[in-house]
């Protein structure tokens, strides 16, 4: 048992280094940071380690390291310069990982959607 416990702290580790990596070259989406770290977890010949994963992103979210609401309004502003509608915004987000709901929400407060 305290093999495994080592093996689950040494990968936790090399996860939160590599979480720590990608977000000091530019802010990620958490849905984007999951899916990295749950490659670099198969990458490391592990088994499904979504759990770990999930506390990872959620300690991020905590430390304001990963923050969705704060990045997918900066985005949304970054693609209306870009002349991009909200349809074709709503499109992109959604490829990036984010729900629906939340997506709508956000469109909603920059007053692209009706209420």
């Amino acid at each position: 048992m305290p093999e495994s416990n080592q093996k689950n702290n040494d990968l936790r580790g090399q996860l939160i280094k590599y979480a720590g990596f990608l977000l000091s070259r530019r802010p990620y989406f958490s849905a984007q940071i999951r899916k990295k770290l749950t490659e670099k977890a198969s990458r490391l010949d592990e088994s499904d380690q979504s759990d770990l994963i999930e506390v990872i992103i959620g300690e991020l979210e905590s430390a304001k390291y990963l923050d969705d609401n704060y990045l997918l309004s900066g985005y949304i502003r970054q693609k209306l310069s870009k002349l991009q509608g909200p349809k074709i915004i709503f499109a992109k987000l959604r490829q990036l990982g984010l729900k629906s709901d939340q997506i709508t929400k956000a469109l909603k407060g920059q007053d692209l959607l009706e209420a």
